[in-house]
């Protein structure tokens, strides 16, 4: 009944909508990554070809690159996660070292065009 007596204006409700699926998109966004770097957890082990540091912002982004025996560079990332509990991310990249064989637990996939890198959490050396 309420509608019957009101005439709808169509075009802010098109707005509204428009709105909020933006927000939702917005927050969806923001917590993707984190839930993303806790999942797909598995091992890898390689040899460390190169580290890196990349410039996001104003913060830098630690970057292994290891070989699998593939022959082709699998880039990881080793960043801090609140979701597994983890803060000593510049302590890891600085104890890997290059030429060296290390099995590696990830999580997280590759996702290349947000430079989204699977997730370092715990690494050991292995000698040959």
């Amino acid at each position: 009944m309420f509608w019957r007596n009101r005439d709808v204006d169509w075009k802010m409700v098109g707005l509204y909508v428009i709105f909020v699926f933006w927000i939702v998109a917005m927050v969806l966004f923001v917590v993707a990554r984190p839930i993303n770097k806790v999942t797909n957890m598995r091992t890898i082990e390689g040899v460390v070809t190169d580290k890196a540091t990349k410039k996001v912002g104003k913060s830098d982004k630690y970057i292994v690159f290891i070989d699998d025996g593939s022959g082709r560079a699998i880039p990881l990332e080793v960043t801090d996660s609140l979701l597994k509990w983890r803060f000593n991310s510049s302590d890891v990249w600085g104890n890997i070292e290059v030429d060296k064989t290390y099995s590696f637990e990830v999580g997280g996939s590759r996702l290349g065009i947000f430079s989204w890198y699977p997730n370092i959490y715990s690494y050991e050396e292995k000698n040959e």
